[in-house]
């Protein structure tokens, strides 16, 4: 038995015939790109690090219930302040300093918008992201 031997000649005449196939193809692929890309929406990630430092207090007698401390005490920690950056009442505050810097803001947005991250001990690294530049900028400023 002899096998014919297929030419590069004959790969070009079966891509000659299906080229409405592969034009087809070609248009969905990218249409369905072209679709994507314009529906979709850009998203700006803003980060800010703030440096916390523990403050050491002496608490002071409150009349004559509440003994007051002579040894001191110390306020939260860098990894203390996560919890409080990533709830609902401070992005209420963040909320309400960016009404009165006239920028409208719904608390759940702005909490949604806010992440912290803890990352040395005095040092928290604060994302902020919008679809608006300015709006990720205020509310990274603001947090």
């Amino acid at each position: 038995m002899q096998q014919e031997e297929i030419g590069l000649q004959h790969y070009f005449e079966v891509l000659w015939r299906r080229r409405w196939v592969i034009a087809a193809v070609f248009t969905i692929v990218m249409s369905l790109c072209t679709i994507g890309i314009l529906l979709s929406k850009t998203t700006y990630k803003v980060h800010s690090l703030v440096a916390v430092k523990n403050q050491i207090y002496y608490r002071a007698p409150i009349m004559s219930f509440s003994e007051g401390t002579e040894t001191p005490a110390t306020t939260l920690t860098g990894e203390d302040y996560i919890p409080v950056i990533n709830g609902l009442p401070f992005a209420e505050k963040v909320a309400d300093y960016l009404l009165m810097a006239g920028m409208p803001l719904d608390a759940l947005e702005v909490g949604a918008a806010i992440k912290g991250e803890f990352q040395q001990p005095a040092l928290i690294l604060i994302h902020a992201s919008s679809t608006v530049p300015d709006k990720a900028v205020a509310i990274a400023n603001a947090a």
